[in-house]
Order: structure tokens, then sequence, then C-alpha cells
């Protein structure tokens, strides 16, 4: 029984950092570096693009606050690529404040 749930919870580790949707082929363009990938189980999730396939995804994840609720969203400056659909997240999810950090 102890090897058991030993598997158990390694399989619901391992779930929890698949990062599958931002390292797919369709999506690695919109990623600024392939070490910082949101996990699945996390990402900010757009609404869809009728007509354009692949717009759900944006290298973007929640963040739970004090009380576990998902307060923040962390994402990467956005490239030139992917300026619209920062602006569409930002919509998307109301938010109404943003704070940059750049090096």
């Amino acid at each position: 029984e102890l090897v058991l749930n030993s598997q158990k919870i390694s399989s619901v580790l391992e779930e929890r950092k698949s990062f599958s949707v931002g390292g797919a082929d369709e999506n690695r363009g919109k990623n600024r570096s392939e070490l910082v990938i949101p996990y699945d189980r996390n990402r900010v999730i757009l609404t869809p693009v009728p007509g354009r396939e692949h717009s759900t995804y944006i290298n973007a994840s929640f963040i739970e606050g004090y009380d576990n609720s998902e307060s923040f969203i962390i994402t990467q400056d956005p490239l030139d690529s992917t300026i619209a659909d920062f602006w569409r997240m930002i919509s998307e999810q109301s938010i109404s404040t943003i704070v940059m950090l750049s090096d």
C-alpha cells in the first residue's frame, strides 16, 4: 500500500509539472525563452479566436494569493508577435494593474 500511495503522489506531482501546451511546436514561437514556459495546470487560457488555430495560448500563469485564489498573473514581456494576445489577456481577465520588471 505504501508503494501504491508513493506512485500516486509521484503521478500527481508529475502531472502538475506538465508544460506540454507551452512547449508544443505551434506555441514555441510565442515564448521569449525555452526555459520559461507556464505549467499546464495554471496557465492563462485565452478565449479562442474564430478562424485562428492555437489562439488560446499565451506565456502567462496564474499565481495564488494568500487566500488561495488566482489573484495574480505573471507573464513575459510580450514579443512583437504576441502584443495583441497580451492586451487580449488584459481585457479578458479584467486586469486593472500592471507591474513590469525589466533589466
